[in-house]
């Protein structure tokens, strides 16, 4: 009797251990925003994504702040890190650097192109701190072997010499050629101790080799006399393009693959005040822009009309959406944590799904989940926001792994 409590006892003792232990994993992979297992409270069983999905990329801004200065965890200032998922965006593998220049490094976006290279367009910039100013250029990094390694990004010239930034993906046409819209302002038109935004104009430039250089530039609005900022860009049935623009929602369109563009107009739909839109046409053909809030307009026929917005969950914004394998729309987006909302130090990464039903409307949002919290220890600091999303291999697809 005494043998078989012994033994009780170990094998209790064992269980014990191996609790312990599977409790420290799971702690290890929280710290991160990716747990195990995902459990219904969190939004992630709601999403019904069982089996195995298509590899996501998502690509974020790790930083201390809206904008970095300089300190002992970002020496180099703000910088750009990527996470994969394989499971619809339920968890992710750790973070881990993919650029990090002298410069703030910020707002990502990231685009996935019919041979599978990824380009990663964002902004750069380099605070002069006597001076009280900022030099801020677009930059492209790129990657042709699924996410695994990156060229060194590439700054791109343009007649923006004053402010040149970007807010959301590379498009490819159909022909082949590449658009990315851009936002900025001239030297022309700056003036001592006046704020650049009022000055701001969208405008696009083009690639015709995959990339590796850009020019025809265009501006999308020469007529405002506003702030016209954040530009978004989808190519149309029939090979016209469509732009959504921050500020007040402006929409435009380019039958000439950008050169020119009609008079901006106002969406209404859209309910007035639209930063960061992000475009994306679904494989049943609607077109879905999410913006601000975090909200989403649908459009079921190739942007002539526009469905009321929908607000699908509360959150700051800078929200990129993927079509996940069962159809259902993955919004990223990031939020400041409740507590630092007005100090602006801490931010979060969050997760939301929803379905577009036949008709444009919007259905089974699920729970939102956390993807990724700011922890001051962590490389990604307290304040990882500006995330981005992309799909880049499909299932039994072997081209494009970024784990490998």
């Amino acid at each position: 009797m005494k043998a078989m409590a012994a033994r009780a006892v170990f094998f209790l003792s064992a269980a014990g251990f191996v609790l312990v232990i599977l409790g420290a994993m799971m702690c290890a992979a929280v710290a991160f925003g990716a747990e195990a297992q995902p459990t219904a409270s969190d939004g992630r069983a709601a999403a019904g994504l069982g089996g195995p999905q298509s590899k996501l990329l998502m690509i974020f801004y790790a930083g201390s702040g809206h904008t970095t200065s300089r300190s002992e965890r970002f020496p180099k200032l703000g910088k750009l890190m990527c996470m994969t998922s394989g499971d619809g965006g339920r968890s992710w593998t750790r973070p881990r650097t993919i650029v990090d220049t002298k410069a703030d490094d910020r707002d990502p976006s990231v685009a996935r192109l019919s041979d599978g290279t990824l380009l990663c367009n964002f902004f750069k910039t380099t605070w002069n701190y006597e001076r009280k100013t900022a030099h801020i250029r677009v930059a492209v990094a790129r990657s042709d072997d699924g996410g695994k390694t990156w060229a060194e990004p590439q700054e791109i010239e343009t007649p923006f010499d004053w402010v040149a930034a970007c807010s959301a993906p590379v498009v490819e046409l159909s022909d082949g050629s590449l658009v990315m819209p851009i936002y900025g302002a001239p030297l022309s038109e700056h003036r001592p101790k006046e704020h650049y935004a009022p000055h701001l104009k969208a405008a696009v430039v083009k690639s015709a080799d995959k990339g590796r250089t850009w020019k025809d530039f265009s501006i999308i609005t020469p007529e405002s006399a506003e702030e016209r900022s954040e530009p978004a860009v989808l190519e149309l049935k029939g090979g016209r393009l469509f732009s959504v623009i921050r500020r007040n929602a402006f929409g435009t369109f380019s039958a000439d693959k950008g050169k020119t563009w009609t008079p901006a107009e106002k969406i209404k739909a859209f309910g007035g005040y639209c930063y960061a839109p992000d475009l994306l046409r679904t494989s049943s053909g609607a077109l879905v822009c999410a913006h601000n809030g975090v909200k989403v307009n649908v459009s079921i026929d190739e942007a002539k009309t526009w469905l009321p917005r929908k607000q699908v969950v509360k959150g700051y914004g800078y929200p990129s959406l993927a079509e996940l394998d069962d159809g259902r729309i993955l919004c990223v987006f990031y939020d400041d944590t409740a507590e630092h909302l007005k100090k602006n130090t801490n931010a979060e990464v969050r997760a939301v799904t929803f379905r577009v039903g036949k008709a444009g409307g919007v259905a089974n949002v699920s729970e939102p989940w956390v993807i990724l919290k700011p922890d001051a220890e962590a490389a990604w600091g307290t304040h990882p926001g500006f995330p981005c999303v992309v799909k880049i291999r499909a299932v039994n697809d072997a081209a494009g792994d970024a784990s490998r």
